[in-house]
This record gives C-alpha cells, structure tokens and sequence, in this order.
C-alpha cells in the first residue's frame, strides 16, 4: 500500500521552491539594474552600491581605480563610458529633459547639446516630431496638454495660453540647433512663469 506524503513536508517543499524562484526573479531584476553614475572618480566603494550584474555609465574622462575594476570584475557589473557626461556636465545641474523622438540620433544629439549647454528642464516633455499636429493630437487623446512649436516665438505665445505638459517641436520647419534654442527658451518660460 502506497503512503501518502506528509502534508507539512509539502508545504515546506512549496514554500523552498517559492523561496528560490522569488529569489531567482529579484536577482534577474537587480541584475538588469542601469544606472548614470556623474563621479569623477569611481572606486570599490561605488561599485559596492550597484546590484551584481548592474550595468553603470560613467563620464568618458572618469577614472576608474584599480580596485574598482576588480570589484566590478568580481561582481559581474559592466562598466561603460559615455562621451555625453563629460567632466564639465558633473555637478552642473544634468540634463532632465525627457525628449522622445523615433530618431534617436537626433535626440542623442539635442540631448547632447543640452547636457553641454548645462540645461535642465525639469517636468516637462519635448517631443520632437516630423508629424507634429498628429502628436499633439495623440497628447491630447492621452490627456496632456500639448502645443506645436515651428519657431521660437512660439514658446511665449503658446506657453502662456496653454501652459503645456508636453511641448512637441515641429523638426519640419526646425534644425537641430533652432530646437535646442527653443528648449533653452522653454527653461527661461517655465522658470519665470512659476
């Protein structure tokens, strides 16, 4: 006659295999863990605060001791350089502009531009599209307000009818250097209007 397994037992088996698999999905998390760090110089110490397998991002010119490249080594955590954060960005206010653009080389490059430029437009979007009505269009079905930009004269015009969440530069009628000035022009409005 077969015996029937102790409840007791399996509650514990269920709960070691629930243990390790919840364990298993936070190490995962941890691991997919990407993180700017703006230090001029990274050591053990700042590498100890980064999850195993983390990935961090430093300045092109930021130097890295000796033990802390054991460190990461150690841990598995990647350490890759970003000519955008340079020496001169660390400790300036950082670049807080969430732009989205479906070319992402046009964004990296205004992005860049502001980081250089020491820019910081703190809770706002700019959208930078080639269909700019349809993405004003498609703000507005999410709820946000939003305004076309063509020139630079428009952020005043536009800025004080609407006072816009979301500021979408029409890249039709601007070039790369006319939208970071009307960004820079959007951190002076906002920083006046409030």
């Amino acid at each position: 006659m077969p015996t029937r397994p102790n409840p007791t037992i399996l509650s514990a088996i269920d709960s070691a295999v629930l243990a390790r698999i919840v364990g298993e999905v936070i190490a995962r998390l941890k691991a997919s863990q990407s993180v700017v760090v703006e230090s001029k110089i990274i050591d053990a110490k700042t590498i100890g605060q980064y999850a195993v397998g983390a990935t961090i991002t430093i300045a092109a010119r930021a130097i890295v001791t000796p033990a802390a490249k054991d460190e990461a080594k150690q841990r598995n955590i990647t350490i890759t350089r970003d000519a955008v954060i340079t020496q001169e960005s660390i400790g300036k206010p950082s670049c807080s502009v969430k732009i989205m653009d479906s070319d992402h080389q046009r964004a990296e490059s205004v992005e860049a531009q502001l980081v250089r430029r020491g820019i910081n437009l703190a809770a706002a979007s700019v959208v930078l599209s080639d269909a700019p009505a349809l993405e004003v269009a498609s703000q507005f079905g999410s709820g946000k307000r939003a305004v076309m930009i063509g020139s630079l004269d428009d952020v005043n015009r536009f800025g004080r009818e609407v006072d816009p969440q979301v500021w979408v530069l029409d890249m039709k009628r601007l070039n790369l250097i006319a939208a970071v000035n009307v960004i820079s022009a959007i951190t002076r409005f906002r920083s006046v209007s409030k």
